[in-house]
């Protein structure tokens, strides 16, 4: 039976409009850090598109995830359309090809366009100007060393041996029978996931080292406009912006409040989906994968429940991961991009330069990739069934006195359709249970590292609005503007 349109519109009408959203953001986002007198128009094209690019792939997690679930009824059985699997296999397929499209697309900023658009601008010489041919000769030789690394990273890939099939009769397939059914993938699959992997780890890193700090300043006051010198303080109090932020200081507490309950709940789930893998999963040979959930998790359960009112899962779904990159965001913001004990670009609204806002793109990135795993790891059940129901065994339709339960691996295939992204995450980590494992203990280290952060803000004596804000430098940096402007 064909697919419904209907069904294909639910899905994917949602997803264009976050597309023309996460395009809008991104413009204004680059735009609001670009430098006003030194800027280039390349530079900012190949930023927005790059961080649009990789914020789509956290989009598309809900559009997977609310496919596979519109194909059961609330009975826990398949609709007319689902309960032929080539309809299945179809929207199976294309979600798949989406997630290899945008990660494809994700690779290929990192390693290619960002790259030649760094080193493109760093050979610009304003009392010596080259041609735009001598440019991209030049940033093209330099790109060569990002084209063998991203090259080494495939070959490694497609071709070190990984964890194949086991035997259908031993322990371990008995093991893993229950998280997947499929552990057949090409060279090409493997190549990817593995150069994913590996960016996703150096985003955990940066998740690690910029969030955290990020979540501590918005949950300790809000993000109101930093002051860089007593000129930007008078500019700052004529800026629309810092009207509208006047108008909104009597809910500043309230915001605050919002953060600090938001960021308790985040901590929490993913305290218990930590414990709950501890106890209950398959160790750290198939990468800590957790075939059920056993302990209560509430932003999993919340989204679960929220699935029934379309789009409300769509929507808070897409707060978490803005939540997420905005302290991200803040965090970068506030200590800035550094080389070991060298500080390379400041990032300052309005004052950041082409080579700064490429690093900064380049590190939203990073961090954007391992948001993904984190929020696979904060709803275990959401991102990896949804909403999906089964009341018996035997995939037909299910008798009004038939209780229903929420779907676990250990149904997964003929009775439940498990997400694309939660599959090739529970396949890669079992082939390559290395990044698995990391990701476990990452997320511990991350949860550790917001208890310390938040011990510290909480006893640490609160600072003024512009105390620590102003740099010795920042005076010099506003000296060599009038120069421009000059």
């Amino acid at each position: 039976m064909a697919i419904p349109s209907a069904v294909l519109a639910a899905g994917w009408i949602p997803f264009v409009v976050v597309i023309v959203l996460t395009l809008l953001f991104s413009a204004i986002y680059i735009r609001y850090y670009m430098s006003k007198y030194d800027s280039e128009l390349s530079t900012t094209l190949a930023t927005i598109f790059a961080l649009t690019i990789t914020l789509l792939t956290s989009a598309i997690v809900p559009v997977d995830i609310f496919l596979v679930s519109y194909m059961k009824t609330t009975d826990g059985s398949f609709k007319d359309w689902a309960n032929d699997s080539a309809s299945r296999a179809s929207i199976e397929h294309s979600i798949l090809y989406g997630y290899y499209t945008l990660y494809a697309l994700v690779t290929f900023c990192l390693f290619i366009l960002l790259p030649f658009f760094y080193f493109f601008y760093e050979e610009k010489d304003e009392a010596t100007p080259t041609s735009c041919k001598s440019r991209c000769c030049t940033a093209l030789k330099y790109l060569i060393v990002f084209i063998l690394v991203v090259a080494t990273l495939m070959l490694i890939g497609a071709f070190v041996p990984t964890k194949g099939t086991p035997n259908a009769n031993s322990t371990e397939w008995k093991q893993i029978e229950a998280l997947f059914k499929d552990l057949a993938s090409n060279g090409l699959e493997d190549s990817l996931s593995f150069i994913i992997s590996v960016l996703s780890l150096l985003g955990m890193m940066a998740f690690i080292m910029y969030t955290v700090r990020g979540k501590k300043l918005q949950n300790c006051r809000l993000a109101y406009p930093y002051y860089l010198s007593l000129r930007h303080l008078e500019a700052n109090d004529r800026s629309c912006i810092r009207k509208c932020l006047l108008v909104l200081r009597p809910f500043e507490m309230l915001f605050g409040f919002l953060f600090l309950l938001v960021a308790l709940l985040i901590f929490i789930s993913l305290l218990l989906t930590n414990i709950d893998k501890a106890m209950h999963s398959k160790g750290y040979k198939i990468g800590y994968a957790l075939a059920q959930r056993k302990l209560p998790n509430p932003v999993d359960i919340a989204l679960v429940f929220c699935q029934m009112v379309f789009p409300l899962d769509y929507i808070l779904m897409s707060g978490i991961i803005v939540y997420f990159v905005f302290c991200s965001m803040s965090g970068i913001r506030n200590i800035g991009i550094w080389f070991l004990w060298i500080r390379m670009y400041k990032i300052r609204p309005r004052r950041t330069r082409p080579q700064g806002l490429l690093m900064l793109c380049m590190i939203l990135m990073f961090i954007v990739l391992a948001i993904n795993i984190i929020v696979y790891e904060l709803t275990p059940q959401y991102s990896t069934f949804g909403s999906q129901k089964y009341g018996n065994m035997t995939g037909g339709s299910n008798t009004t006195s038939t209780p229903l339960h929420q779907c676990t691996m250990e149904v997964a295939g003929e009775i439940s359709v498990v997400a694309r992204m939660a599959l090739l995450l529970t396949r890669f980590f079992y082939k390559m249970w290395f990044f698995g494992a990391t990701y476990y203990w990452g997320t511990w280290v991350f949860l550790g590292i917001y208890v310390l952060g938040f011990i510290i803000a909480v006893i640490k004596k609160r600072k003024s609005s512009i105390d620590g804000e102003i740099d010795e430098d920042d005076f010099d940096e506003s000296d060599d503007e009038d120069l421009l402007r000059g």
